[in-house]
C-alpha cells in the first residue's frame, strides 16, 4: 500500500494513504451515477409526455363514442331510413368491462375505430361494458371484415374484445315464446351460406361470443351459435325495444289497483250475465304480442260463441279494417250479452289484471292477436318495441277509422312523445270516447 507524506503550514507532517485517488475515483463515480440518474428522469420525462400524448388521443376518439342515450337514437332514425329507403345495415357489438385493465381496452378500441370507421358510420355505447358501432349498407360480411380489422389492431396492445354482428332487416319471422328464442323480434339475419369460416383471432383465449352482462343487452334473446363461426348473429330490434320506466309501472300499478276497486262491482254482473246466456267460460284468453313481440296470456270477458276463433277464417273476407287487424260490424259470432259488453266496452275490464301483472300498460299500442302481428309489415314492427296497453292515441281519436297504416302512425307517435303528462291526457280523454261508442262494436 503507497503512502504520501502531506506538509501543513505550520511544518508538522501527516501520513496519507490513497485518499487522494480514491476521492477522485469515488467523485467520478459519483458524476457517473448522477449523469445516469438525469438520463433516466430525462427518460422518464419523455416517456409520460409521449403517454400524455397517447392518452389524449384516446381521450379525444372516446369523445366520438355517442352516450346510450344518443346511440339509440341513432340507431331508430337508422331503422326508419332502412323502412323507408329498404336498404341494410349491420351492428358490431364490442364487449369490453368496467375494470382498470379493460378501460385501456376501451381506450385502445376507441383510438382504433376513430381510425378505421367511415364518415357515415355511427359508434356509440350500448350498455356499461358494450361499445357498438352502426354501419349502415353494410351487410354481415362487410361488418365481420370490419370486426376482425379491428380486432387484429387491438391485439397487438391488448387482449381484443368479444363481438356480436347484428343486421337489419330481419329475413323472416316465426312465432315465438315466453323465453324469447323466437318470434317478430327473434330473426336468425344471417343466413348460412353468408356464415364464413372463423378469422384466427376467434381462436383467441376468448371467443367472439358471450353473454350480455348488462341491463339493456340483457333484453336481447339467446341465438343459435355456428360450429364454424365464433359470433353470435341476431336481429338487431332488441337493441331498439324500450322497457317501463319507473314512472310508468307506477302509474300504472296505482291506476290498474284502483280501477279494480271501482268497476268490481260491474265486472261481477257481467261476469253472472255471460254466465246466465251462453255455454262456455266467463273469460276469454289469447296469446298476444308483448314487448318485443313475446305472446302473453290476454284476458277479456267472452263475448262470443265458443268456436269464435275456428269461424274466424270463414269471415276473413268480411273484414272491413285494412291490414292484418280483423274488424266486423255485425259479426255473427257474438252473443247477445257480447253484443252489450262490446258497445260500452265492459269486456276490456279483465285486462286490468294484465296491467297488474306487467303484460300490458294502461296507456300503449293495442296488442294485436300473434297470428295478426306477424303480418306485419317491417316499419309497422315498430308498434312492437314498447309495452302494449289498453288504450292509446288511436283509441281516443281513430277509433272508427279502418285504415291499420294510420293506426300504426299514431302507435308510433305515441311512442315517440311518451311521457306521463301524455299518459295521463289520453286516459283522461279514453271515458268520453267509450262513453260515445264511436268504433265500438
Amino acid at each position: 500500500m503507497f503512502s504520501e507524506l502531506f506538509l501543513t503550514k505550520d511544518g508538522s507532517t501527516f501520513q496519507g494513504g490513497c485518499t487522494g485517488r480514491c476521492n477522485r475515483l469515488c467523485s467520478g463515480k459519483e458524476i457517473d451515477t448522477k449523469r445516469r440518474n438525469t438520463i433516466g428522469i430525462q427518460e422518464m420525462i419523455l416517456s409520460k409526455f409521449f403517454n400524455t400524448l397517447v392518452r389524449l388521443r384516446q381521450t379525444k376518439a372516446l369523445e366520438g363514442i355517442h352516450s346510450e342515450k344518443r346511440f339509440r337514437i341513432v340507431l331508430e332514425r337508422e331503422r326508419a331510413r332502412c323502412d323507408r329507403s329498404q336498404h341494410e345495415f349491420s351492428l358490431v357489438d364490442f364487449e369490453v368491462g368496467d375494470s382498470e385493465t379493460d378501460s385501456n381496452q376501451v381506450r385502445n378500441l376507441a383510438h382504433v375505430l376513430a381510425n378505421r370507421i367511415r364518415s357515415i358510420d355511427e359508434a356509440g355505447w350500448l350498455g356499461r361494458q358494450h361499445i357498438g358501432v352502426l354501419l349502415p349498407y353494410t351487410q354481415a360480411t362487410g361488418a365481420r371484415k370490419l370486426a376482425e380489422d379491428v380486432c387484429q389492431k387491438i391485439s397487438i396492445r391488448s387482449l381484443p374484445p368479444k363481438y356480436t354482428i347484428h343486421t337489419y332487416p330481419p329475413i323472416s319471422k316465426e312465432p315465438s315464446d315466453r323465453s324469447g328464442n323466437s318470434g317478430p323480434f327473434r330473426i336468425q339475419d344471417i343466413p348460412s351460406k353468408q356464415k364464413t369460416t372463423a378469422s384466427p383471432y376467434s381462436s383467441a383465449s376468448a371467443k367472439h361470443t358471450g353473454r350480455r352482462k348488462t341491463d339493456f343487452t340483457s333484453q336481447q334473446p339467446k341465438a343459435n351459435r355456428t360450429p364454424d363461426c365464433g359470433e353470435l348473429a341476431e336481429g338487431i330490434k332488441p337493441f331498439l325495444l324500450r322497457p317501463l320506466p319507473i314512472w310508468k309501472r307506477a302509474m300504472d300499478i296505482v291506476g290498474a289497483t284502483v280501477a279494480l276497486i271501482v268497476f268490481l262491482p260491474i265486472m261481477i254482473a257481467v261476469a253472472i250475465a255471460i254466465k246466465l246466456t251462453s255455454k262456455g267460460p266467463i273469460l276469454f284468453k289469447q296469446q298476444r304480442a308483448g314487448l318485443g313481440g313475446i305472446p302473453f296470456t290476454f284476458y277479456k270477458f267472452r263475448s262470443m260463441v265458443i268456436d269464435a276463433e275456428d269461424r274466424k277464417e270463414d269471415l276473413l273476407k268480411h273484414n272491413e279494417r285494412t291490414g292484418p287487424a280483423f274488424k266486423m260490424t255485425n259479426d255473427p259470432r257474438v252473443t247477445r250479452v257480447g253484443n252489450f259488453i262490446r258497445k260500452w266496452s265492459m269486456d276490456e275490464l279483465p285486462q286490468l289484471f294484465n296491467v297488474v301483472c306487467g303484460d300490458i300498460s294502461l296507456v300503449g299500442p293495442r296488442p294485436l292477436p300473434v297470428n295478426e302481428a306477424l303480418q306485419h309489415n317491417q316499419w309497422q314492427d315498430r308498434r312492437l318495441s314498447v309495452t302494449p296497453g289498453i288504450t292509446c292515441l288511436w283509441q281516443v281519436y281513430a277509433r272508427h277509422d279502418t285504415c291499420f297504416d294510420r293506426w300504426t302512425r299514431l302507435d308510433i307517435e305515441y311512442i315517440n312523445e311518451r311521457s306521463p303528462l301524455l299518459d295521463l291526457k289520453i286516459l283522461l280523454k279514453t271515458l268520453p270516447a267509450v262513453l260515445s261508442r264511436k268504433g265500438a262494436v
